[in-house]
């Protein structure tokens, strides 16, 4: 189970991981983007950094000031949708004092949800839902199954949720412009939500 001291590790150590992967995400972005999703990354995350080295309350409140923290420092729209993934997560927690696999389950579902709702977009449109909805989807079909066994059933269909972007058209971001010229790129958003996914997999997998 993850507490509140727990959850905290994790999300120091997804921010830091996502941080260092500025250049590598601005270089995905730059073949149908600005170039700068990477920037936002580092920015956003560096906050959560920040954040995350003050005590902390609840379950909630971890992800609250996570959602916070980029929401205040991210650019662009990449702010609001990652802010909306921490937003459903503490939504999912209210009340709980540890997180199961269980839970997880309930706060990716959650997470898809607010996110759906805040930006619009629906899996097939090429932005990180495809990979968050690949994620929920990995809960599902690891149901009854041993703790790791579900973790890694979920990072393995995030990153397929990832990668399906390659073959999509985008219907949301500047990418929407080139319409069928984004058709061959992964998506710089889903992929910083798989490395996202991943790390915190790895962890969870960790503790079993």
């Amino acid at each position: 189970m993850t507490d509140k001291n727990k959850l905290q590790h994790e999300m120091t150590e997804i921010a830091r991981d996502l941080v260092s992967r500025s250049e590598e995400l601005c270089k995905l972005d730059s073949f149908v983007g600005d170039g700068d999703h990477g920037i936002s990354i580092r920015r956003g995350f560096g906050r959560v950094l920040e954040t995350m080295s003050d005590p902390v309350d609840t379950v909630e409140d971890v992800f609250t000031r996570c959602g916070d923290a980029v929401l205040d420092s991210m650019g662009g729209a990449i702010g609001p949708i990652f802010a909306s993934v921490f937003m459903g997560f503490a939504m999912a927690s209210e009340g709980k004092e540890t997180l199961t696999t269980s839970d997880w389950k309930t706060n990716f579902e959650k997470a898809l949800e607010v996110v759906m709702t805040t930006g619009g977009a629906r899996p097939g449109d090429r932005t990180l839902v495809d990979t968050l909805h690949a994620a929920a989807g990995g809960f599902a079909e690891g149901d009854g199954k041993p703790d790791d066994e579900v973790w890694e059933t979920v990072k393995k269909r995030a990153w397929e949720g990832a990668q399906s972007t390659k073959n999509m058209q985008a219907h949301k971001g500047r990418a929407r412009y080139l319409a069928e010229k984004s058709v061959g790129y992964v998506d710089a958003g889903s992929m910083s939500m798989f490395y996202f996914i991943d790390r915190l997999a790895e962890m969870e997998r960790e503790k079993q």
